[in-house]
């Protein structure tokens, strides 16, 4: 196999699709945003090493499990880097629509009454 750093698969087989980490259910579950919908996704062993990958928002490659007949499982194949989505982005596909940085399923929401309250909150020096 070659070095990770050289290395870029994008989505070339039927069943490969491009997919974003919207949580980690633990155990090896992943709960990702593909086009049309959710699935669950499950990482291999060959993938426990890499935990700092597994945040929200993190693109990667999953591969669709064709014995399924309702598709809601799918395989984790591959983790992308910034750069690599960076270069996914630049090629035509149906991940173009997670193309939009600011989609609301991945902004965290913020109380904005306590944001309201700490921001209009006046500290005096002296009193501290």
């Amino acid at each position: 196999m070659p070095k990770r750093s050289n290395y870029f698969r994008p989505p070339e087989e039927d069943g490969e699709i491009v997919a974003i980490l919207e949580k980690n259910m633990g155990n090896g579950i992943l709960q990702v945003k593909v086009p049309g919908g959710t699935m669950m996704c499950h990482v291999r062993k060959k993938f426990t090493k890499e935990r700092n990958a597994f945040k929200v928002g993190t693109w990667l490659l999953v591969g669709l499990r064709s014995f399924e007949t309702m598709k809601k499982n799918c395989d984790l194949l591959e983790i992308y880097s910034d750069a690599e989505v960076a270069r996914l982005l630049t090629m035509d596909g149906p991940w173009r629509i997670f193309e939009q940085k600011e989609d609301i399923d991945f902004i965290d929401k913020v109380d904005v009454e306590k944001t309201d309250v700490v921001l209009d909150m006046d500290i005096n020096i002296d009193d501290i």
